[in-house]
């Protein structure tokens, strides 16, 4: 599965600035790799069947958001006949699940 990123974009696509409520996480570090300034040619695919199964699990979640673990990169490195170099990134990840709130989850047992 991979995930077409349109680098040129400055909103947060992902929702890593969003929280869930009551999480004090603190961070300690962060780095990014290629990007729109990085000046290499980097490119990743997503067909829509991939998207809409994605879009159907974050939708299935109290927060909206799909969670990927153990995620990862694979990355082809390619060369053109005129000699353009250019890399083909896709995203590797366990299978995709709704993201869970402890608070909702426990509000919901509550319910049952």
């Amino acid at each position: 599965m991979s995930i077409l990123i349109d680098a040129v974009r400055k909103y947060d696509p992902f929702g890593e600035g969003k929280k869930q409520a009551g999480r004090k996480d603190v961070l300690i570090n962060q780095k990014q790799v290629a990007g729109p300034n990085s000046g290499v040619d980097v490119r990743m695919y997503m067909d829509a069947q991939s998207l809409e199964k994605l879009l159907a699990i974050a939708r299935s979640s109290g927060v909206q958001r799909v969670q990927l673990d153990n995620v990862g990169l694979h990355i082809k490195r390619y060369r053109s006949p005129e000699g353009h170099v250019y890399e083909c990134w896709s995203i590797l990840s366990g299978n995709p699940k709704a993201e869970r709130v402890p608070l909702l989850d426990s509000l919901t047992n509550i319910e049952k």
